[in-house]
């Protein structure tokens, strides 16, 4: 993986997506290019700190359309991120199910962009554009828990499966609409399954990108989320789950 750096930290560890997108690139690279992404499975074990980090990827199986691959991201031989992917080509099929349309939401270009506050927003979202279109605001102390927006990464570089997972991580948990104040919010796990393969080449950074993301239930310290995530042309690419651990009774 390298030597995380610490503008791609939140807080005491570094940026979830970061880490699962350099994982999921070097379990790519133990499969056939024709086999996608296709799940992947994410436990955040422990904090994974500025500095040195290695990652080790076991071969699971191989069958005839589907790869199982696990990767372990470790800093100081210690895991930090575990994750099981299954990647798999395209086989043909005889149902269809139209995935669930993007929802209606005011263009990114008519909304205001979501200012880097050193200090006070997460170092890593520096790399990243976004704009809220959210009925709920962060800390409103909001009766529901949703995030909903757009997003491009500010680099120029395409955009392939594995740096979509660092979009998708990018936002906050939805429960952050009803908390009244900053507090502590850590992933737990995290399950992505992608419903369609980017094109050739990728997509063209400066593409936005739509997150929507419920909790379907908060209670006992815990927020379970599900999100989906359109590409720029409009597809569904990506419906998660997630279990956030969140820190207000302190």
């Amino acid at each position: 993986m390298g030597e995380i750096s610490e503008d791609w930290c939140q807080g005491r560890t570094a940026f979830g997506g970061l880490t699962v997108t350099a994982a999921v690139r070097a379990m790519q690279a133990q499969v056939e290019a024709a086999r996608c992404l296709r799940s992947v499975m994410v436990n955040f074990v422990a904090p994974l700190a500025v500095g040195p980090a290695r990652i080790e990827v076991i071969h699971l199986r191989q069958g005839g359309s589907l790869s199982f691959e696990e990767a372990r991201v470790y800093q100081d031989e210690r895991v930090c991120t575990l994750l099981t992917a299954a990647f798999g080509l395209e086989r043909p099929t005889q149902i269809q199910l139209s995935p669930a349309l993007r929802p209606a939401a005011t263009p990114p270009d008519q909304l205001e962009s979501i200012p880097y506050l050193p200090g006070i927003t997460p170092a890593f979202s520096q790399h990243f554009e976004y704009r809220w279109t959210s009925p709920v605001a962060p800390y409103s102390a909001a009766d529901a828990a949703r995030v909903q927006g757009w997003i491009r990464a500010r680099d120029t570089a395409a955009i392939d499966i594995a740096s979509v997972m660092s979009l998708v991580d990018a936002w906050p948990p939805s429960v952050i609409s009803m908390l009244d104040r900053p507090r502590p919010l850590s992933t737990v796990t995290w399950q992505a399954n992608i419903m369609a393969a980017p094109p050739a080449g990728g997509y063209p950074s400066q593409g936005w990108w739509f997150f929507d993301s419920q909790a379907q239930g908060v209670g006992a310290g815990y927020s379970g989320e599900q999100s989906q995530f359109w590409a720029p042309d409009g597809r569904l690419l990506v419906s998660s789950q997630q279990l956030v651990a969140e820190f207000s009774g302190k």
